[in-house]
């Protein structure tokens, strides 16, 4: 494909696009290569077009240039009407600070189109390239370009080392180019399934935020979110946990940190999605009111529901069969979240009781956490939406204990918060009548 036809084949109007002016920059055949919507599609979806240079792949740019010993080195990704480089280092001014070039500057583009590697030793005697005004606006005088390929077989771009002056590129350099242009690869994929994972869990947030602010219809729109929403969290969970294993993000820390706070969120969501099953259950009256064992509901709660490497947890004494009246799954749910929110608060510490008298069964949980602000807090806690300790970021959804409230007393119980006495923090307490 030479650049010597272009004017011939088309004239693009890149200035109605972008800020370039009109330039012959493509021949008809290539422009079909690079407007492809698949790869297009996937381009745009690793999030890079126009975006700030990324340091997992400078590392790789300056990698190349030591190891080549280049002037300069690109990830140039290339769309339909421009090359957009995601990590530069070398590049003359503008071009440095403008990071891009319309495609009458690109060499990347045969990369792309072709879907294999060029190499130039003399640009301005290549028959492909000579046209091109990379030469002379650039001063690009050799380049050895490598397709940036994802694991699907698309090529968003060239991986390329560039020199100022004519050389003949050897074979162990073109290795190097290979084997590193396979991990810029495996970022991209990365970054993709990343944003991917990043804009479902936006849509789901978005959801959930309209279903639980919709008073009215909040029964029939949470079964049918509860019921829609499991399946693609559960996925989504999967696929962020692998994420989280693949070699790219113990190496880059900050990728590693993007999927961590996603994981984070999606267990929030799944959270979520929880509480809004328990209110559709509690809603239309779909509990068990049967007798139940909470001694050995407790004690399992406890050794399934495992603290942070830097908690102590002191279970309750064991204790013979107690029975009360309620739903296994409602009651586990409660004491899950009286424990999960212990854990999040705690500073090193939490314990849990349970005592019996003659008519109830009293189960506390308290910390040594900061507690919460003053005694109106203790008394608002238990409320729909009501959330502490923002600012610190470990606050949930305000809708775990406004439902452990509900079931408690749907069985005849009664919840109390409060400060720890013995600990510092807060202390929680669900008290139910023995079933006799």
């Amino acid at each position: 494909m030479n650049d010597d036809s272009v004017g011939a084949e088309l004239a693009m109007d890149v200035a109605l696009r972008r800020r370039w002016p009109t330039i012959p920059s493509v021949s008809s055949s290539l422009q079909v290569a690079l407007e492809a919507p698949e790869r297009l599609a996937a381009l745009a979806e690793t999030g890079l077009l126009d975006g700030p240079q990324q340091a997992a792949l400078d590392r790789y740019v300056r990698l190349v240039r030591n190891a080549l010993g280049a002037p300069v080195g690109l990830v140039s990704l290339v769309d339909d009407h421009r090359q957009f480089f995601s990590s530069a280092e070398g590049l003359p001014e503008p071009w440095a600070t403008q990071r891009e070039t319309p495609l009458s500057h690109s060499f990347c583009k045969h990369v792309v189109a072709d879907q294999q590697e060029l190499v130039v030793d003399d640009a301005p005697n290549h028959p492909v390239v000579k046209a091109n005004l990379a030469i002379p606006d650039l001063g690009v005088q050799a380049y050895a370009g490598v397709p940036i390929r994802t694991a699907d077989g698309l090529v968003l771009g060239s991986f390329c080392a560039i020199d100022v002056e004519p050389r003949e590129w050897t074979e162990r350099e073109l290795v190097i180019l290979r084997d590193l242009a396979e991990g810029v690869g495996e970022v991209m994929d990365l970054l993709r399934r990343a944003r991917r994972a990043e804009a479902s869990e936006s849509s789901l947030a978005a959801l959930n935020a309209r279903l639980v602010a919709d008073d009215e219809d909040r029964s029939m729109a949470t079964r049918a979110a509860v019921h829609d929403l499991r399946a693609p969290l559960s996925v989504m969970l999967l696929g962020v946990t692998n994420l989280l294993g693949h070699d790219a993000s113990r190496s880059f820390p900050e990728i590693g940190k993007l999927l961590g706070m996603m994981k984070r969120n999606v267990d929030h969501a799944a959270s979520l999605v929880s509480s809004m099953h328990d209110i559709t259950r509690l809603a239309h009256g779909d509990v068990a009111d049967g007798p139940l064992d909470v001694n050995a509901i407790l004690q399992e709660v406890c050794d399934d529901l495992r603290p942070p490497a830097h908690i102590t947890l002191h279970p309750p004494a064991m204790k013979g069969r107690v029975d009360v009246c309620g739903d296994t799954t409602a009651l586990r749910r409660c004491l899950e979240n009286l424990l999960s929110n212990a854990y999040r608060f705690a500073e090193s510490q939490v314990d849990v009781d349970l005592r019996v008298d003659d008519e109830d069964v009293t189960i506390t949980v308290e910390d040594d956490g900061s507690g919460l602000p003053d005694l109106t807090a203790y008394r608002r806690v238990w409320q729909p939406n009501v959330r502490f300790h923002i600012d610190e970021g470990r606050s949930g959804s305000g809708l775990g204990l406004s439902i452990v409230k509900e079931i408690i007393e749907r069985f005849d119980g009664h919840v109390r918060a409060r400060p720890s006495k013995a600990l510092g923090g807060a202390k929680f307490s669900l008290r139910l009548p023995i079933v006799t």
